[in-house]
């Protein structure tokens, strides 16, 4: 499954706009202020949304208040297409939702997909408002009815549960397994001693958990972390050593004799550490969503660290990345670059391949970064 368009109104910034034609890995760009953070939350909100409740998702983002466009009046919608990769079957979820009665609803929830020869268009609301019904348009005479005793939740991972639809499936699956990674060498380097072991925490503090995970179960994984690792740093080499049920990792650079342990390290090598764990993990997600990877690293280890997770993409898991780094886009097609841009106090999303300038400064030999930098994506600047 490939997440390969979004449509948002009265979402914070994004008061109606939409983007097509995603890739696998997308590179988001714009200046501050105009919400990059706020559109990987939208993932957040539907996982949690998906899994508790509206209002739990709501509340988790400040309150509806906050979540809803400035002075808007209408309700929030959200609406995701999906293609399938193994059968370009096209997937779209849609969802309204609004203050009723003090409390967060959903008013609508549908999905819909193609089928059959024909090529139709099959419709499933899975609530509107007023009701909870989830109809079967296939005509096998099958009906089901919800009846809860308020709108707060979202009746997607109910139907998944109880009936077949492979396509319902698969959306829940996606949108269950996507995350937000925002790697602090702080956290890091204090680490945590027990927890998750498996899946790295968002901040990387359980790194060294993950770690010690990965050299027991998945050697042929921690292995290639530490080959990416001294490729991608001259001049130092890591090695694993098991001590009393744990891996500690000993760096040793060509200058000094003596090795030293991973608490030492800079903060740039931590983080390439992170994100390779990351990368090389043996379940991809859905979507990760980075935020600036290029803080705290050096400039020369962008260019690889974006070819690591445009091959982490066409392995099966999507990539967003938000980035001011000219470095780290110059490693981008034009395909792969997305802007954020203010109009009218609210934000547009566009696709660098639309604007004509730009392609063809790019079939001149220029290079995304370039262009970035010289302020050449519509209004938006390296700020």
């Amino acid at each position: 499954m490939r997440l390969t368009s979004i449509r948002l109104k009265n979402y914070k910034a994004f008061k109606d706009t939409e983007v097509s034609k995603l890739p696998c890995f997308c590179c988001w760009v714009g200046a501050n202020g105009t919400g990059k953070t706020s559109l990987f939350n939208l993932f957040k909100f539907l996982k949690m949304a998906l899994t508790t409740n509206v209002n739990e998702a709501v509340d988790e983002l400040g309150g509806f208040a906050e979540v809803q466009s400035r002075e808007a009046k209408d309700p929030i919608e959200i609406e995701l297409c999906f293609e399938n990769m193994s059968n370009s079957q096209q997937i779209i979820y849609n969802i309204e939702i609004d203050v009723v009665d003090e409390q967060v609803r959903v008013l609508i929830e549908s999905i819909s997909w193609r089928y059959g020869k024909a090529d139709k268009m099959l419709n499933c609301p899975l609530v509107s408002e007023g009701d909870n019904i989830f109809y079967d348009n296939r005509g096998h005479g099958r009906d089901y009815i919800f009846r809860t005793k308020n709108h707060g939740f979202l009746n997607l991972p109910t139907v998944t549960k109880i009936d077949t639809y492979a396509e319902m499936i698969d959306v829940y699956n996606f949108l269950n397994q996507t995350k937000i990674f925002t790697f602090d060498p702080t956290c890091i380097r204090e680490g945590k001693e027990v927890g998750n072991h498996k899946t790295l925490a968002s901040d990387g503090s359980n790194l060294r958990l993950v770690l010690h995970h990965l050299h027991k179960n998945h050697p042929e994984q921690f292995n290639r972390i530490l080959t990416d690792l001294n490729r991608a740093i001259p001049g130092m080499s890591i090695e694993a050593k098991s001590i009393e049920g744990r891996v500690l990792l000993r760096f040793h650079e060509e200058a000094f004799v003596d090795p030293f342990l991973s608490h030492y390290v800079s903060d740039g090598t931590l983080l390439m550490l992170a994100y390779l764990t990351l990368i090389h993990a043996p379940n991809p997600y859905s979507l990760i969503c980075i935020e600036e990877p290029e803080n705290h690293l050096h400039h020369a280890l962008l260019v690889e660290l974006a070819e690591a997770f445009r091959s982490y993409s066409w392995n099966g898991g999507q990539v967003f990345i938000s980035t001011h780094s000219p470095e780290f886009l110059n490693a981008a097609s034009i395909e792969q670059v997305f802007w954020l841009e203010k109009e009218h106090g609210y934000t547009k999303m566009k696709r660098a391949k639309d604007d004509a300038q730009i392609v063809s400064y790019m079939a001149d030999g220029d290079k995304m970064g370039w262009l970035w930098k010289e302020g050449l994506f519509g209004k938006a600047r390296t700020s």
